[in-house]
């Protein structure tokens, strides 16, 4: 739902752009000092809308994930030294059966 948000306000913002380009330059007759977010002295209305964009982003996703991958290495670990411990008592039988016999 979120990145849905952001991908639709990055298409709100193109498609704001391609409508300036296309209409609000023909009924300014070309100057583009009368534009809003394209005009070429002041910026600050499309930096905002950048900023705004970007800031849509929630931090705690990567962490989230930074901390389920840091999960799954602890039960790989875990898996692999259960494994080893396994490998271990089969081979301390086998080693027992091959003294008994």
């Amino acid at each position: 739902m979120r990145l849905q948000s952001i991908c639709n306000n990055r298409v709100l913002q193109t498609l704001f752009d391609k409508y300036e380009d296309l209409n609000m330059t023909n009924y300014t007759e070309g100057k583009q000092e009368l534009l809003v977010l394209n005009n070429p002295e002041s910026s600050k209305m499309k930096e905002s809308f950048d900023h705004m964009i970007d800031n849509q982003k929630n931090s705690f996703d990567h962490m989230y994930h930074w901390c389920k991958g840091e999960i799954y290495d602890i039960k790989a670990i875990v898996n692999a030294i259960a494994f080893k411990e396994n490998f271990e008592k089969m081979l301390k039988k086998t080693e027992a059966k091959k003294t008994n016999t």
